[in-house]
């Protein structure tokens, strides 16, 4: 979250850390951002 600008597409659109585009640092501050649940436009299937 170090480099984060704050806005919530950069989440999922940043090209180094978001979720769908990058190595996906940005997943959990999704969920975060979301008081802690997963939102249904999730990028990332959860399995348990």
């Amino acid at each position: 979250m170090y480099y984060w600008d704050g806005e919530e597409r950069t989440l999922y659109n940043d090209g180094t850390y978001g979720c769908i585009s990058g190595n996906g640092n940005y997943c959990t501050a999704i969920i975060q951002q979301n008081g802690w649940k997963v939102p249904k436009d999730y990028p990332r299937r959860i399995s348990f």
